[in-house]
């Protein structure tokens, strides 16, 4: 029950980081546009300042996030894990940064790909010892 009612605090706790972020918009419009994955392990991925939603086969997964890097050429954010619950089932005593990730989104504007711009999303968890461990290749169709 405890966990229960930590996971509803987190959760509230991300929902106000998302309203203070909802007047934010991106320095660059790009970012708004659906990114397409090169790899069937990577999902489409649309991000806002305060959410980030991923699509993969029907399946839709939304995460509230933070907008934490709002530059022309790279947007990071922090969002909080689609499924709280399964952190709790996974961890003896799991602590509040293994319910967020941080994810940065890259331009790769000299490198084109048939007209289409690439993305490098590069992602971790908060807590881990190296910055980013995690990449993903995208690509927006302009």
């Amino acid at each position: 029950m405890l966990k229960k009612i930590g996971i509803i605090s987190l959760a509230l706790m991300m929902m106000a980081c998302a309203s203070n972020n909802k007047n934010q918009e991106f320095v660059n419009p790009i970012f708004y546009e659906v990114m397409n994955p090169f790899s069937t392990g990577t999902w489409h991925t649309q991000i806002t300042p305060n959410m980030m939603i991923s699509s993969n086969k029907g399946d839709v997964v939304k995460q509230v996030c933070a907008l934490i890097e709002n530059k022309m050429e790279t947007v990071t954010l922090k969002c909080m894990t689609p499924y709280p619950e399964l952190i709790i089932e996974s961890r003896k005593n799991p602590k509040i940064d293994d319910y967020f990730t941080i994810y940065r989104f890259v331009l790769r504007p000299d490198k084109e790909f048939f007209g289409d711009l690439f993305v490098d999303m590069y992602y971790n968890g908060v807590g881990a010892r190296e910055e980013f461990t995690s990449h993903a290749s995208l690509y927006i169709i302009r």
